[in-house]
């Protein structure tokens, strides 16, 4: 299997173009500079020739046909355009691609590309190698797992296509299989000093990859905790980590901030107080500034689904607003794809509403509506209060607004009953935020913004089109979409035919799981299950925070592949049983089935071959 993974490999290597995988010229910018400079490079750090021959070489191979662009190779200030800098990244996976680049320095830039896409490659056949040591560790001798569990993986182009790639997830994705491999040998063969220093230093590798696998130092407990344990106490190791669940959450986080409004900076973040000048209910959001204080802002994202692209619209928005002395503030701002709509008001230290209506042009749609002050003036520190925030369709400024009930949604405005398209506009009702000093640091290691992607977790509805569109391409790019997610299989057929068999696969692991439930080693489900719903659910939520700012990034599997030996563990697991039914009751051989299996990724990978040699060619 090592020999067919490095000859499928190789043709991966070479069918793909220079310079075509996800953020390609980048991270070899990264590595680079790492072989050709001493220490790591700062965040900003570049080298223009080398830009310029990346560029160049991105040139000759066709890289910017497609996107209307080409950089400027003669620029001697501006820096040449090759990507989004990586630089700052976890250098580990740098370092060692940057290995071979300092016994080839004075070559041709395409060729050091190449010299870093085979140390990659290392990085694939270290996987197969882990998944087989994975399927040894938890199946009896001769069974089938053993060797359809990393012939599929092997087989899996979307995977092969990112690991031959020169891309932090390469040594993410094999790292963190070591991990979950060495984890499961501890799991089922007790504890063990080399297993220990085996599974941490697999843990603090993973902590120095990439942000994605970090988690490994946490998951490390896990098989620690019941390798130590005898069997007859581990019930006293479920209680442990029940408890110390409940008590990290209850560390973690605080319940009390409005739900639906997400903290857009947390070292300032408003405060959710009771406030006897409420308009409704008690409590209002306040602003606290001082001279020194850095500007804050909440905002709530707009379901899609109140507005009508199509035709231009006419929308009021308003708020009762107050401070603890005369001020200038900002309204509530309305923000739509090219515009932020907002009016600065004079305040006083009792309750007024102000509103402003405003006219949408057809093809815009407003995404999100905020809450900042603006700059205040004064040496003195001052609080800024809002409460009753409404967003309404039609044309009703300077009328108050009569609320129908406490959590503002129904609102009576000039004899009209009308829909509040601000939701918890009395900033009523509570939701689950991180504490200030949590959020903060787990910012420092984890991808994105915590506190941010948490609050827009509680508030699934504007994001519904994100989360089916994300499901979509996360299961598109796990089985074979390449390039930089632009190069699809011919025709959508064959992503209905994996759908079917991904549904088939998922279906035979429930049905494996309640018929052999008594038999299952339940210390491994719980580890294997954590590390997938983790990494998994990471890869969904990465791209969340990006309709904050108006716009949308959909992430793809890559970031999900460090858990490819657990999942395709599921998929082959129900492949197994649904053969077992069929061979049971139809009578055909279950070899039979399981070689129909393995044809459907050769013809996969055959088709994924034929695409990118067709894409590429034109």
């Amino acid at each position: 299997m090592l020999l067919l993974a490095l000859v499928f490999g190789v043709i991966f290597i070479f069918i793909v173009p220079p310079w075509q995988h996800y953020d390609e010229p980048t991270h070899f910018e990264y590595s680079w500079l790492i072989a050709n400079r001493a220490g790591l490079p700062s965040v900003g750090e570049y080298d223009q020739p080398v830009r310029r021959e990346i560029a160049a070489s991105m040139v000759e191979h066709g890289f910017y046909r497609d996107i209307n662009f080409n950089p400027n190779l003669l620029s001697i200030t501006d820096r040449i355009w090759i990507g989004i800098s990586q630089i700052g990244s976890k250098p580990l996976y740098y370092w060692l691609a940057a290995l071979p680049l300092r016994l080839i320095e004075t070559t041709d830039i395409t060729f050091q590309l190449y010299a870093e896409r085979f140390v990659s490659l290392l990085f694939y056949l270290l996987t197969i190698a882990a998944a087989y040591g994975f399927a040894v560790e938890i199946t009896p001798g001769k069974h089938p797992l053993r060797w359809l569990l990393p012939l599929t993986i092997l087989l899996l182009p979307g995977l092969v296509d990112i690991l031959t790639s020169v891309n932090d997830d390469v040594a993410a994705t094999a790292l963190f299989s070591l991990f979950l491999w060495t984890g499961i040998r501890m799991i089922k063969r007790g504890f063990n000093w080399l297993r220990v220093l085996a599974l941490i230093s697999l843990s603090l590798l993973c902590f120095y990859t990439k942000t994605t696998v970090v988690t490994a130092l946490v998951l490390a407990v896990i098989p620690l905790l019941f390798s130590v344990i005898p069997p007859k106490r581990k019930r006293y190791v479920w209680l442990a980590l029940i408890a110390a669940g409940i008590l990290g959450v209850l560390a973690l986080v605080e319940y009390g901030f409005p739900r639906n409004w997400y903290q857009e900076n947390t070292s300032s973040a408003p405060g959710y107080i009771v406030n006897k000048n409420a308009s409704m209910g008690k409590r209002v959001l306040a602003f606290k500034y001082s001279p020194d204080s850095s500007p804050n802002r909440i905002s709530q994202l707009i379901p899609v689904d109140h507005f009508d692209p199509s035709q231009e619209s006419t929308y009021t928005i308003g708020a009762w607003i107050w401070a603890d002395r005369s001020t200038t503030v900002n309204t509530p701002t309305l923000h739509i794809a090219d515009d932020d709509l907002t009016r600065q008001v004079e305040v006083s230290t009792e309750p007024q509403f102000f509103s402003f209506s405003e006219s949408i042009p057809p093809g815009s749609r407003p995404y999100k509506i905020s809450i900042f002050s603006g700059a205040l003036e004064g040496s003195q520190e001052i609080s800024v209060y809002y409460d009753g925030i409404i967003l309404v369709n039609g044309d009703f400024e300077g009328v108050t607004p009569v609320f129908g009930n406490l959590s503002g949604e129904s609102i009576e405005l000039g004899g009209s009953l009308l829909q509040n398209i601000v939701r918890n506009a009395s900033i009523e009702i509570p939701g689950i935020t991180l504490r200030r000093q949590a959020g903060e640091q787990m910012a420092k290691i984890l991808p994105g913004d915590p506190q941010l992607i948490l609050g827009l977790i509680q508030d699934p509805a504007p994001l519904i089109s994100y989360y089916q569109v994300t499901t979509k391409v996360l299961f598109h790019t796990f089985w074979a979409r390449f390039g930089w997610g632009n190069v699809t299989l011919l025709g959508y057929r064959p992503y209905t035919i994996l759908g079917i068999f991904t549904l088939v696969g998922l279906l035979g692991a429930v049905i494996a799981f309640i018929r052999k439930r008594r038999e299952i080693n339940w210390e491994l489900v719980f580890f294997l299950g954590i590390s997938m719903v983790v990494i998994w659910g990471a890869a969904l939520l990465r791209g969340v925070t990006s309709y904050i700012g108006g716009g949308y990034f959909f992430p793809v599997a890559r970031y999900a592949y460090p858990a490819v030996i657990p999942t395709m563990l599921v998929l082959n697991i129900g492949w197994l049983e649904i053969t077992s039914w069929v061979e049971r009751y139809r009578r055909i051989p279950r070899n039979y089935q399981l070689a129909g299996v393995i044809l459907i990724f050769i013809l996969l990978d055959l088709l994924s071959l034929y695409t990118i040699f067709s894409y590429y060619s034109k």
